[in-house]
Order: C-alpha cells, then structure tokens, then sequence
C-alpha cells in the first residue's frame, strides 16, 4: 500500500497535490480571515458546544440544533458514533472510504461487504436491498462514496432508508461530497421524522479547511446524541475552526461558482483522459476522478512533483486503480501534459 490516504505532502516534495478532494477554489477571504481573527482569542477555551456555530448551521439546514453535533471533521463524527453505539453487524460497500471500516472494527463491530461492480461503473444498485437482512445494526453509505465519486439513485437512497427504518437498523449517510454535485439528494430534511437515520458532513472539503478541522453529525434521536456527546473529549473544536464555519456558512455563490467549475472541469480532465492516458476511466458525480492505469503511475508522477491518490489499499480495488481530484484549469492542463510526457518519455 502506498498510503492511507491522501495529502501527503510532508514526505514528498510536491507542486501539484491531486491526491485529496478539497475545493480547487481554495478556502473563501471571509472563511481565512474569520479563522485568522480568532487567533486573538484563542488565549481562551473555545465553546465547549460550540452554540453559535450550531444556532447558525440550524438555520442554514432548517433544523433544531439539538440535532447538530459538532466535530472535530467528520473523522472524529464517525469514530463518536461506534464508540457510542457499539454495534454488532455493520454492512459497508467495497470500495469506501477506510475509516468506516476502521471505526467499526475498533468498537469491535462485524464487517459485511457489499461489492460495488465495476460492470456498473461502481454505481449502487438495487441488489443492495437484499443485503438489509434484521440481523443488522448500521449500514454505513458515502453519498456519494469515496473513491468512486458515485452518488446513489434518489429512488434506491429512499428505499434503502425506508427498508432500514422498518427494520430497526441505523442507517449512516456520509453526505461530505453532496455540496460539489449538481443535483440534490441530502438526507437531512428527513431528519426529525427517522430516529435510525444520521447525517455525517464536515465543512473541510467543500470549503477547502482540511487543516483547521470542522465537521458535524446530525440526527433526530436525542438518546443516541446524549451517548454520543458522553465520548466526545472536551474543547474538540478549536475558537478558530468555529469561527471559519460560521463564516463559512454565509458563502452561497462560492458553492455555486464550485458547482459550476468543478462539472466543467471534471468534464474535460474524463475527456482528456479516455484520450489515451487511462486504461479505463469510471463516471463520477464527484469532485474527483476514479480510473485505471499502470501501475507505477503514482511513482513516476511524484517524480514530476505531482502527488495522485494510489487506490491498492482500497477493499475491492488493485494497484492499478488510482484517483485524482478535479482542481483549476491551470492545474488541470499541467496534470494532463504532466502525463503525457510521461508516456511519451517512454516510447
């Protein structure tokens, strides 16, 4: 395996960093200098619960903020739930993001894995439904799921919600993505009526504050909450963290400048290369990119300085399977010339 995950640009020299799917727009003025001004209050403890970040983001999701929980990414929102819930049988797909895996195994959970197929692209499927078997606890999604960028079919998202709700299992939809894709598709305004559904976000990708840390855990089911608030560690959230989401949450044509720039350019970078570069590229609703090629890829664009997300640690992929983030057009056209030199340097 080359790494965990992406971003690591502390063991590697790098100019171009496609291995982590944060906003290629960068953190907003308003976002970078509410965080930069909180650096002069940050001789005090920050809220321990963090009020006014949640009475804003109550607002901007239509919510009570009994229901929002703030966390330290929505790293630490996922760990908080196992270790709160402890559960028995937890059901994943193949490929996911690891930490779901790892979260549960480490509140001594069972893992079940539904395979994506490649046949479809990766995309889920009504299969699916079959795997809801009663004996399960939590079915954990991504929505849409990392690596493949895919979303999930509104009608088969809400009879998969439907069919847990029925069968008393906790259905965990990690929504991190949903802010690039064009189309709707959120879980949250089914909140307050589904005790057994909960919503993982975080404002790190879509606002481009992997460093500073924000995330959040919504759900209607105020006894799980109270569980789950008894794990999490005091002060988890720094005064300039809550700051940068406050300000954050006033950002609306950011999200739709990113929208706009993330479709066309995902659009060109698939484009570009189907034309010659990947062995095979799969379609993504995504800020980023899933394909396949040799296997030495990531090696040999490290050796230009570019740093590419290596999928051979992924359940269910191999070492040919790597994934890209979508960044400016300046990036974007240096990755692709990047590339085919390297081909050509070959031949």
């Amino acid at each position: 395996m080359e790494q965990k995950h992406g971003g690591d640009i502390y063991r590697n020299r790098i100019d171009y960093d496609f291995s982590v799917n944060v906003n290629p727009l960068g953190m907003p003025d308003a976002v970078k200098n509410a965080a930069k001004q909180a650096i002069d209050r940050s001789s005090h403890y920050p809220d321990l619960q963090a009020e006014e970040l949640r009475e804003r983001m109550a607002e901007f999701f239509s919510l009570d903020r009994k229901q929002i929980l703030v966390t330290n990414g929505a790293a630490e929102g996922i760990y908080l739930f196992f270790q709160a819930l402890r559960p028995g049988n937890v059901l994943l797909v193949s490929p996911c993001f690891s930490e779901y895996e790892a979260a549960a195994a480490a509140a001594g959970a069972q893992c079940r894995f539904y395979s994506l197929k490649e046949s479809c692209d990766y995309e889920l499927d009504e299969e699916f439904c079959g795997y809801l078997t009663e004996d399960l606890d939590v079915v954990f999604l991504g929505n849409p799921n990392n690596p493949t960028g895919r979303k999930i079919p509104d009608p088969l998202l809400k009879k998969i919600r439907e069919l847990c709700r029925d069968r008393d299992i906790y259905l965990c939809v990690d929504e991190c993505f949903l802010p690039f894709t064009e189309t709707a598709g959120s879980l949250i305004r089914e909140i307050s009526e589904d005790q057994k559904l909960l919503i993982f976000g975080a404002f790190t990708k879509i606002y481009a504050m992997a460093g500073l840390r924000l995330g959040y855990l919504i759900s209607g089911n105020q006894e799980l909450l109270k569980k789950i608030r008894q794990c999490i560690p005091p002060w988890n959230t720094s005064i300039p963290a809550q700051r940068a989401g406050i300000a954050a949450l006033e950002e609306l044509e950011y999200i739709e400048r990113t929208k706009r720039m993330v479709k066309t350019e995902r659009e060109y970078l698939m484009k570009e290369m189907r034309n010659g570069l990947a062995r095979q590229v799969y379609p993504s609703d995504a800020n980023f990119i899933l394909f396949r090629a040799e296997e030495n890829l990531y090696h040999e664009m490290i050796k230009h300085k570019l740093l590419i997300r290596s999928c051979a640690n992924y359940r269910g992929l191999t070492p040919e399977h790597f994934r890209i983030a979508v960044r400016t057009p300046k990036e974007n056209r240096e990755f692709i010339k990047i590339w085919r030199r390297i081909i050509w340097q070959k031949h």
